[in-house]
């Protein structure tokens, strides 16, 4: 069994920095991956194998989230190619590791081609987009085994046989669809990079039949209780219940765009913000209800809210968090948004098993029921598209609750009225 393991390689260069390297042990022989970094022995913590920031300056706790992210990132690389050795039912030695690893540069291969498409993602601050590619990879190679395979081999024969696996897991056919369309994206830009032939795609055998949303509206009287419900000393559910409110009155927000939301952002009684999925500005006037949201967290400036404030979201049997600035390295930002996330779809849960609720309360029930309440009191589908930032109408038909049975009958009883 090989191991890992970051350490400070033992001489060190004229100013006492020493390399960081990538220590590999297999068979009780070594090999070695060196990094490009050179710290200071108070720059490394030796028992946690990790960078530490020498001092709070912005500079420094950046150098450490970077190195950080190299040590974590070369580490998955190398555990992927012991792996692939491994599968190769031949022996192998630390220096076969280490040159496996060093030809990982060959774009051929779906695992290398992908891993360099999410670090190009990741420069350019695609986080999200970056983190599903990442995703569609992992499973992918659960369907392979871990073993390496080369683009040209995404044949239809191998495409149908990982679209039946998804099946098998079981994933649902929209979940199926998603990894199908993100490795056919990977497909296609490995296609213009000249690293597949041009001609016939390999995806025609494959569906990308999407089955209907299930509808996640709730009604205006389980909003009102949601909004007027008491938790308590348990702050944790307060938060929960006033993050979903506040998505709710800023026209369906996104949870993303609540967490990365600053102070700056509102100007007298307008709200400006950049959505991080797309980009798109969005201007959203305050109403009273935000304005009062506002005012109960103004200590969590700069933020709005304190998804970024360590301890606000922790209940008392967890171990808080540190707080965030806005000006922290952005994948930390985005690993804190992500790790919030799944806590508070966790309380959201809690929310809607007391208050019993017809749905499970999530985020996107609050962007739902914006739009489902917005066409039931008479708003044009024109205008609640423009004002869920949709580009096309037909996306916004998919939070649109279905009309009332009752309703299409009246329409009927007119309609065959001769």
């Amino acid at each position: 069994m090989a191991t890992i393991k970051p350490i400070l390689n033992y001489r060190p260069d004229k100013q006492g920095r020493y390399t960081l390297i990538l220590q590999i042990v297999h068979n009780r022989r070594r090999g070695v991956v060196f990094s490009p970094y050179h710290l200071l022995p108070g720059e490394f913590d030796a028992k946690k194998c990790i960078a530490i920031a020498p001092n709070r300056t912005k500079a420094a706790r950046a150098r450490a989230a970077e190195i950080n992210a190299f040590i974590a990132t070369q580490t998955t690389e190398l555990r992927h190619t012991i792996r692939s050795l491994e599968l190769s039912g031949e022996p192998f030695t630390p220096r076969d590791i280490t040159a496996t690893y060093r030809r990982r540069g060959d774009r051929s291969y779906l695992h290398t081609f992908v891993v360099s498409l999410c670090e190009e993602m990741e420069r350019q601050q695609k986080l999200g987009t970056a983190g599903t590619y990442r995703a569609m990879l992992s499973v992918f190679e659960k369907f392979t085994g871990g073993r390496d395979t080369r683009l040209h081999e995404l044949t239809p024969v191998r495409l149908v046989g990982f679209e039946d696996y998804l099946k098998r897991v079981p994933l649902q056919r929209n979940t199926i669809t998603f990894y199908m369309r993100i490795l056919r994206a990977v497909y296609n830009k490995a296609r213009r990079a000249g690293l597949v032939e041009k001609g016939k795609t390999p995806f025609e055998e494959v569906s990308f039949r999407i089955d209907k949303t299930r509808k996640r509206a709730i009604r205006p009287d389980t909003l009102l209780r949601i909004a007027e419900a008491d938790f308590g000393d348990r702050t944790w559910l307060t938060l929960a219940r006033d993050l979903f409110m506040f998505s709710f009155y800023a026209r369906g927000m996104s949870y993303v765009d609540l967490a990365f939301l600053t102070r700056d952002a509102v100007q007298g009684d307008i709200m400006q913000y950049t959505r991080q999925k797309t980009g798109q500005v969005f201007t959203v006037r305050v109403t009273p209800p935000l304005r009062e949201l506002m005012a109960r967290y103004a200590e969590c400036a700069p933020w709005m809210l304190p998804v970024m404030i360590g301890g606000a979201v922790c209940r008392d049997d967890a171990a808080p968090r540190p707080d965030l600035e806005p000006d922290t390295p952005q994948k930390e930002l985005y690993k804190r948004y992500k790790d919030t996330l799944t806590d508070y779809w966790y309380y959201l849960g809690v929310i809607s098993e007391e208050l019993c609720t017809e749905k499970r309360l999530t985020f996107n029930v609050a962007r739902h029921s914006w739009a489902s309440l917005a066409r039931d009191r008479g708003i044009p589908v024109s205008v609640i598209s423009a004002g869920m930032g949709h580009t096309s109408e037909k996306t916004t038909a998919i939070y649109l609750d279905e009309l009332d049975a009752r309703e299409v009958d009246n329409a009927n009883d007119i309609v065959t009225r001769l």
